[in-house]
């Protein structure tokens, strides 16, 4: 902007070289040798710090990493390098530490400094070994040996802080340096003759300053020019105020309440403003997202002069999957290369031609069960859908092994059938056939393609650069990229640049000679990376733009909004590694008191130059609290105390979050297929989800979208529940079924879930599932008890995990209608002759049949018109449906219904039945399931039935936040669609061959 106003306002519209007060040095300087970039100053310091004798290391680090530790050798030389920049910068060395260390913090602290400079010493030779030179080292040099380009006229402007030597450099010109500062003549006192801030505290006395309501901006503002002259050097200054306009100062909670307070000053600015007139100081980064969000709501842009990190970019992320795959092949990096926007796999079920010759499921080419032709391998999988199959049922940590046949439990069901399987289950098992061997042949393609990174051997990272420039050139070879006219394609070209260059210095850091795996160097190229410059943001003439801390003095809006007013963002904190305060004020660098005057005098300068308001946030987006600006509190004692009055009160009015409503209305037409596909079967437990809302179970149960978990850390409820009903399944089969010994029916179940652990996660399962498989353990335990004392009373088990051998139906006008389902137990009393059909559930709390089946409503009073009563209404038609679904077992009418819960409280395992008829003991009440209600059940579930007949899914119904997939349901309603995670899913009903057809 500022180059801008020069051209249309000199004479000859050529105007001067602008730089930045970093680079000020540099320009004087000039032309000083080949400087060695970050990366090889980094690597020579480690280098140096490795050389010196471990005694002496010691000294400055207690436990140095160990050799074949790159990054925290990295870590190690980055500390040196940033210790060595800030002195330097200073115009100070390592030794001029040693004598103030030594008496401000101790003999301890002076040593560390003088090892610094032996190390100083190994660092400079290798160095001068690869023919390059230290960038601060040269500067120093150039400075006091007066080699400067002393004849430059130098004009700063706005620069309210100049290390020592740029102030020594300044010192050399022939022409004595203008400063330029923006602020009332009454505050000259508290700039230097550079126009830096003096380093004066803090006050809330009554010392006079210019109030923020004097403001002025454009020819009339206060400005004053310094060449260098002693009328700006006054004998003090008192401690320092800033001004604020209290009707301007809005404290808020979180991020999303300073965005809207944002918006709401926007709406109320008279006159409106054009975006190129608006300005958002971001304070806080996390008031980003939902300001840009709410201003996009309005058609309004934002450009963020931040820019996005490199790291951020799509090389560099994929650098960092690559890097994680090449360590441990972890099943995260596999999921994070497969989703990769840059890497094209084109892989199909048909590719995968090869197998772990490992795989103890077999060839399944040779099955001939599985025969029929593998359609699906004809078109291009989804590997992210298969990987994510392939996650949910192993929950593997990493593939460093063969990779688990998914298809061998299915294999396991086929052979159990002596007829052969249904034409859907062998669909289901080409399917899973063909998406192991997808994944596999990705995983091996992948491997291929990384060449001699992949191989496994290590050597020196400078040898590293060649292979990963061959690599990232095949990975983004052939790109055609539009910079201009695509803002994606601006990001990438940056990014390859920053790549190529980082590549360069990899290349020149020699000094580090130990031999490093492929994994490492690419970490340190991501590390290179992290401190590159980020990708500037496109220009964009009708966004509002928003600017951080330093970019706002010298801003020309005439409307700030300044966001996050917080102590750690303004005054921004003294960031000089392990410096402590005392020694960084004997030594000349920032401190606390520095910095916060500069940032005071910062702030002052921009109260007087625009219409400006404060936003102050009281806690984060992680709900961390958040200390106001200490800035605040430079005023005088009355307006003291009313600010903090003010923020208590912020605290006090936050309102309490709003239970989300059970049934809530969808804000906007719900999105349906044109044409759904019919139904004509059920499952028992579908009727619950309809009830709980219709579309949800068109989406699921009709159109069967569901949604998908990429990154389970451990077993869900629902894998938990699986694996659970497959352990308890095998009773039925066995003796220890009909035993009355508990510890024979534990011994079974733990053999039986070894196996089945064996099978489904192998040896590469996450932590968390070791531990909740010691869950489930003491829990088969408990049931073991429990099944020897049913057993005790003569109950057996007749049927487990049982399924009509003909459709069940349930007749609708009619019309026969199937019934589908799986009942996990079915028992018979030899004493007594009753029946039970039992429903096992996992949940971590113990389930009540009568409780989950019956649930209150409010429905019209009949006897008392324009009333209401409470009344018990089917919720949950599950057991009652069972006993249509075994209806050609000839179970007496009577049969008992109930649950076999198995709990995280232990003392709540075992068997609870639904009584028949209604009942008091005591106090206590119950209700029965009567013939009548369970007929009642029936005829609800021939309601539901017909909606589905009909079509009638357009009902919103309960959507609230209890399924991991809620949020996605939620969104296609309209509802919150920048919704938080979800918890968990505590339904267990995974054993039940759900869904509609």
């Amino acid at each position: 902007r500022l180059l801008e106003l020069l051209v249309q306002r000199l004479p000859d519209g050529v105007p001067p070289r602008i730089v930045t007060a970093g680079v000020l040095v540099d320009e004087l300087v000039g032309a000083r040798g080949r400087v060695a970039g970050r990366m090889a100053r980094t690597m020579a310091w480690a280098a140096a710090l490795a050389s010196l004798p471990a005694e002496r290391l010691a000294e400055f680090a207690p436990r140095p990493p160990p050799v074949d530790d790159l990054q925290g050798w990295r870590e190690l030389g980055a500390l040196a390098r940033g210790l060595h920049g800030t002195l330097a910068a200073a115009d100070r060395d390592f030794s001029d530490a040693v004598e103030p260390a030594g008496r401000l913090c101790g003999a301890e602290e002076a040593q560390r400094w003088r090892v610094l400079e032996l190390a100083r010493a190994a660092y400079l030779r290798r160095l001068e070994v690869d023919g390059v030179v230290d960038p601060h080292e040269s500067r120093r040099g150039a400075v006091h040996a007066g080699t400067l380009k002393t004849g430059a006229r130098v004009v700063l402007v706005g620069v309210v802080e100049a290390a020592g030597l740029m102030r020594a450099a300044l010192r050399t010109l022939d022409h004595t340096p203008e400063a330029l500062v923006f602020a009332p003549l009454s505050e000259a006192a508290r700039y230097d003759a550079l126009g830096c801030a003096r380093p004066v505290p803090l006050g809330n006395g009554v010392a006079a300053t210019t109030s923020a309501s004097d403001s002025a901006t454009g020819d009339d503002a206060p400005l004053f020019s310094s060449p260098c002259s002693a009328s700006l050097e006054p004998d003090g200054a008192g401690p320092l105020r800033v001004l604020i306009d209290d009707a301007r100062w809005f404290v808020e909670d979180r991020p999303d309440d300073q965005a809207e307070r944002v918006m709401r000053v926007l709406a109320k600015t008279t006159p409106a403003r054009p975006t190129a007139e608006i300005t958002v100081g971001l304070l806080d980064t996390q008031v980003g997202p939902p300001l840009a969000r709410r201003l996009a709501d309005h058609g309004v842009s934002v450009r963020d002069v931040a820019g996005t990190p490199m790291t951020g970019t799509s090389p560099a992320q994929l650098m960092a999957a690559t890097a994680d795959w090449l360590d441990g092949r972890g099943v995260d990096a596999f999921a994070a290369l497969v989703r990769h926007p840059d890497v094209s796999w084109g892989v199909s079920a048909s590719d995968a031609t090869g197998d772990d010759s490992s795989d103890a499921a077999g060839d399944a080419d040779t099955d001939p069960r599985l025969s029929e032709p593998a359609t699906a391998g004809h078109h291009r999988r989804c590997l992210a859908s298969d990987l994510d199959a392939y996650r949910a049922q192993h929950l593997p940590a990493h593939v460093k092994g063969p990779w688990l046949a998914l298809g061998k439990d299915l294999d396991l069901g086929l052979a159990a059938s002596t007829d052969g399987a249904s034409r859907h289950e062998r669909r289901e098992a080409i399917e899973e056939r063909d998406r192991r061997r997808a994944l596999v042949s990705a995983s091996r393609a992948w491997d291929a393609q990384l060449g001699e990174l992949a191989d496994g051997r290590p050597r020196p990272l400078f040898e590293w650069a060649a292979p990963l420039r061959t690599w990232l050139a095949a990975v983004y070879a052939g790109r055609q990229l539009n910079p201009m006219a695509r803002k994606a394609d601006r990001r990438l070209a940056a990014a390859l640049r920053a790549v190529s260059s980082a590549l360069d210095e990899m290349a020149a850091a020699r000094a580090w000679k130990p031999a490093v795996s492929a994994a490492a160097a690419m970490t340190e190229l991501w590390a290179a990376l992290e401190k590159s410059p980020p990708v500037p943001p496109a220009p964009d003439d009708d966004a509002i733009e928003l600017l951080g801390w330093l970019e706002l003095p010298l801003d020309d809006a005439p409307l700030l909004v300044l966001t996050g007013l917080n102590d750690g963002n303004v005054p921004e904190p003294v960031s000089e590694g392990d410096l402590p305060e005392a020694l960084c004020s004997e030594l000349g660098l920032p401190d606390d008191v520095a910095r916060t005057a500069r940032d005071a005098l910062l702030l002052s300068s921009i109260l007087h130059s625009r219409a400006v308001s404060l936003v102050t946030g009281k806690r984060s987006r992680e709900n961390d609290p958040l200390l106001p600006s200490r800035l605040l509190f430079a005023c005088d004692d009355e307006q003291l105390v009313a600010r903090v009055e003010a923020l208590v009160a912020a605290g006090e009015r936050r309102p309490a979050a709003a239970p989300t409503p059970a049934r809530v209305d969808a804000p906007r037409a719900l999105p349906m297929a044109r044409t759904p596909p019919p139904v004509t079967k059920l499952s028992a437990t579908a009727f619950k989800a309809y009830l709980n809302s219709p579309y949800r179970f068109y989406l699921e149960r009709v159109l069967h979208l569901s949604g998908v978990d990429d990154d389970a850390a451990e077993m869900n409820p629902l894998i938990f529940g699986s694996l659970a009903h497959a352990v308890l399944e095998g009773l039925a089969d066995d003796k220890a079924g009909s035993s009355t010994r508990a510890h024979v029916i534990d011994e079974f179940l733990q053999r039986r879930l070894d196996g089945l652990v064996a099978e489904r996660f192998g040896k590469t399962s996450l932590p968390a599932v070791t531990l909740q498989l010691m869950q489930l353990r003491k829990r088969l335990t408990a049931f073991a008890s429990w099944q020897a004392g049913w057993a005790e009373q003569g109950w057996r088990i007749r049927h487990a995990e049982w399924a009509p051998s003909r459709p069940a139906t349930l007749d609708v006008d009619g019309e026969p209608f199937v019934i589908s389902g799986i009942i996990d137990r079915i028992d018979e009393n030899e004493r007594t002759g009753q029946w039970a059909i039992l429903d096992y559930k996992t949940s971590e709390v113990g389930a009540d049949p009568a409780k989950t089946h019956r649930g209150w409503s409010t429905v019209p009073d009949e006897d008392n018109p324009g009333e209401q009563k409470r009344v018990r209404v089917w919720v949950d038609l599950q057991l009652p449906l069972y006993r249509v679904l075994a209806g050609e077992l000839g179970l007496p009418d009577e049969v008992r219904l109930g649950y076999i819960n198995l709990p995280a409280d232990l003392d709540d395992v075992g068997a609870v039945l639904v009584e028949p008829e209604d009942g008091k003991q005591g106090r206590r009440k119950w209700e029965g399931w009567t013939p009548q209600r369970l007929d009642d059940a029936l005829e609800l579930a021939r309601e539901i039935i017909r909606a589905v007949r009909a079509g009638a899914f357009s009902g919103l119904g309960e959507v609230t936040h209890h399924r991991a997939d809620e949020p996605l349901v939620r969104a296609l309603a309209g509802l919150d669609l920048l919704s938080a995670p979800a918890p968990e899913l505590e339904d267990d009903d995974a054993a039940e061959d759900g869904g509609a057809s």
